[in-house]
């Protein structure tokens, strides 16, 4: 069995410094998720909050911990979680988000099968489509 890979891209975005060291100092007392997911200042943004997987953690068990953590920062802070997770073994490969309380996912492997031209192609339409630079985060 091959390596796997796991990024984990999730972040909240707090109204100001208040909020984002009352937040901190809750999700630290509180461990939302199982204490499965650990939080971190962001270089990104000063208000941007940052989450990484806990070492050892495999990803595909953590849909519930993702949504524990989103229901939390809803329910206590009226924010919602952003950003996306992204998994790939030598044979799959999948992006996930939370949308709407619930864990959304979109594999990814079929473009695999796609020459270099055609991801070339593929990016650029959906770069003029949705008006983003995709060599961004």
């Amino acid at each position: 069995m091959g390596h796997a890979k796991f990024e984990c891209a999730l972040y909240v975005m707090c109204r100001g410094d208040k909020q984002k060291k009352e937040l901190t100092k809750r999700f630290e007392e509180e461990h939302p998720g199982n204490n499965r997911l650990f939080m971190w200042e962001s270089h990104k943004s000063p208000n941007r909050i940052d989450f990484a997987l806990s070492s050892g953690e495999f990803a595909s068990y953590l849909d519930d911990d993702i949504l524990a953590i989103a229901e939390w920062l809803q329910t206590n802070f009226k924010l919602k979680i952003q950003g996306y997770c992204y998994e790939q073994d030598e044979d799959t490969a999948a992006r996930w988000e939370v949308h709407d309380d619930k864990i959304k996912s979109a594999s990814l492997t079929w473009l695999k099968a796609c020459t270099v031209e055609h991801n070339e192609m593929l990016r650029k339409i959906a770069e003029e489509r949705f008006h983003a630079d995709f060599n961004q985060e």
